[in-house]
């Protein structure tokens, strides 16, 4: 894999990369000219952004909040790990559903925690209607096409920092980040979306939902073709 990687590296006329975090670890480890190099995020199919709720925003007050936590391989460890240590460290009015195979309960919890088998995109997009927050947790993320995909479903991102998507996140406006590890400003973030009203965390929802109009296939390809024709030379499309 390694010297895979050093070829792919040397002799690519472009390597692309999914978010400026992914680039700039990418950079202490090779000499990359601008000119080889581009960012160009994930797409998001269009079944998330079709199945979100126009107008089905329920008056939650007083009610957990539902939240949404993917965990993939072992590549998502440390956001469980964080995720598990949020959820230990008191009683949070929050009820957690996580997609996984093999991601166990977490033990200690005082708030629901529900794990959920895998689904199709198209399953995924009706399981997200009637939750509020989609969690991204990893010390390192190349991008998240997950918190993506949420996001489009109107879903309120919370994400850290480290996360390539969160160059995307403008706080208290269409999600929020924080770094990673910082239990204490997860529970202040998630109590600040608890206590909302109805049209503020409506608000948020639907600039979340927005990421669809920028990030979606027809753009991406857009921005894949125009690398294609600027390698190839063409001066005309």
């Amino acid at each position: 894999d390694s010297i895979c990687e050093r070829l792919l590296f040397r002799f690519s006329d472009l390597v692309v990369f999914p978010s400026a975090q992914a680039l700039q670890i990418s950079s202490n480890y090779y000499k990359l000219a601008d000119s080889k190099t581009a960012i160009i995020p994930n797409g998001i199919d269009s079944i998330f952004h079709q199945s979100r709720p126009e107008t089905k925003i329920a008056d939650k007050a007083g009610k957990p909040l539902k939240a949404v936590f993917i965990y993939k391989n072992v590549l998502n460890s440390s956001g469980l790990q964080f995720l598990k240590r949020f959820m230990q460290s008191g009683e949070h009015k929050i009820n957690i559903y996580i997609i996984s195979e093999t991601a166990g309960i977490i033990e200690g919890s005082r708030s629901v925690v529900e794990i959920i088998p895998p689904m199709s995109a198209e399953e995924l997009a009706e399981f997200y209607k009637d939750k509020d927050i989609f969690l991204s947790l990893n010390e390192y993320d190349t991008f998240s096409i997950s918190t993506a995909e949420a996001m489009a479903s109107g879903l309120i991102p919370v994400v850290t920092q480290q996360t390539g998507i969160s160059s995307f996140i403008n706080n208290e406006v269409n999600g929020f980040t924080l770094e990673y590890g910082d239990t204490q400003t997860l529970g202040d973030i998630l109590n600040k979306i608890y206590t909302m009203n109805r049209n503020d965390r409506s608000a948020i929802k639907k600039n979340a939902a927005e990421i669809y109009s920028t990030l979606n296939w027809h753009n991406i390809s857009g921005l894949y073709s125009k690398q294609y024709i600027r390698l190839c030379g063409y001066k005309n499309d």
